[in-house]
């Protein structure tokens, strides 16, 4: 808000913005502005929402610390969470293993992939 003050003051002044003092309206005005701004901002975020892969990743991981969980499966994602399918929960284990939560084990033929859980995160 004060940047705009700042920018309302040069508005009016001018040049001569700098033998002036920034006055109480000016001030008033620039309150105005950053709230319209701020409540703009906040119903964009909001409408923008969340990227679901994000999301997803969210609800695995709380179940993995929910369930203290150190080694899990497919199939534990599906039980423990609402998400409906592995075809939903495949972006959101990518994300965390992207990002250091978990790592896939090596799969064995017939069994569901398992995941192992970073030792790293405490519960």
């Amino acid at each position: 808000m004060a940047r705009i003050a700042g920018l309302l003051h040069f508005a009016k002044y001018g040049k001569e913005s700098l033998a002036h003092k920034v006055d109480v309206n000016v001030i008033s005005a620039s309150c105005v502005f950053g709230v319209f701004f701020m409540e703009h901002a906040a119903a964009i975020f909001g409408a923008a929402g969340e990227d679901k892969r994000v999301k997803v990743a969210k609800q695995i991981l709380d179940s993995i610390t929910r369930n203290k969980m150190r080694e899990f499966t497919g199939r534990d994602v599906l039980r423990t969470t609402n998400i409906p399918s592995m075809e939903e929960a495949l972006p959101g284990l990518k994300i965390l293993s992207e990002r250091g939560f978990i790592r896939e084990l090596t799969r064995v033929a017939g069994h569901s992939q398992g995941y192992e859980v970073n030792p790293k995160i405490n519960f």
